[in-house]
């Protein structure tokens, strides 16, 4: 099976898990070899490029699937991909587009409807967000991070009951995950929730993490001012 690419990438990925590194870089090879107009191949490079910390993986990433889809314009792995690496972008315009193309032939991706009412949120185009949200939660194994997301635009929508709903359920589930608690404060200093003081305490007793959003900020220190 020299030409199967996927079969390459098989081995690839096993000499790299078993720390065989220059067993997995001459597999590499072959799998280059044997398709080098191979989708696979390109997804395979744009997946372990977003794996490393390059400062440019994201723009790299994106060129790589940009290929995959060059070979096949209708593998729509490649398109999810793509737009995924987007979402990490300001240029939210190019997942909106892609997953619109891959939802209109493929309706039946529920990952695609949580990754385009991202995309929709992080523009600020609140309606679209919530309308392909609930065709995402109505469909598929959600998650107490898409609970986060989810509940963050119903709380910028100024729709505080339904994003204390989502909060409660997520919390029932992670109660120290810090946005969903972070998003309880705020609805409280919104709502006038008479539990908005015990929010708070929770809130600011949980430790940060290194990410942008598990980080403590000024808007943080206004919602429990207010409250």
């Amino acid at each position: 099976n020299k030409k199967n690419v996927a079969l390459h990438l098989a081995i690839v990925e096993a000499y790299k898990a078993n720390g065989m590194t220059e067993a997995a870089d001459k597999q590499m090879g072959a799998a280059r070899k044997a398709g080098k107009n191979s989708p696979i191949l390109y997804i395979f490079d744009g997946d372990q490029i977003l794996a490393g910390d390059s400062e440019t993986k994201v723009g790299d990433a994106a060129s790589k699937y940009s290929q995959a889809i060059y070979f096949d314009p209708e593998n729509t792995v490649a398109q999810i991909k793509y737009a995924q690496v987007y979402l990490l972008t300001k240029s939210l315009d190019i997942p909106i587009e892609t997953l619109k193309k891959v939802l209109a032939e493929h309706p039946d991706y529920t990952i695609a409807y949580r990754d385009l009412a991202t995309a929709y949120s992080k523009k600020g185009v609140y309606p679209s967000a919530i309308e392909n949200f609930k065709i995402y939660f109505e469909a598929a194994d959600y998650t107490v991070n898409d609970i986060s997301r989810f509940a963050s635009v119903y709380y910028f929508t100024d729709q505080y009951e339904s994003s204390m709903k989502l909060i409660n359920e997520g919390l029932a589930i992670e109660p120290d995950h810090f946005v969903l608690n972070r998003l309880r404060m705020y609805n409280a200093s919104k709502s006038k929730d008479t539990l908005g003081l015990d929010y708070a305490k929770k809130f600011f007793s949980l430790r940060a993490g290194a990410d942008e959003e598990s980080k403590f900020i000024y808007q943080d220190d206004l919602a429990y001012a207010t409250i």
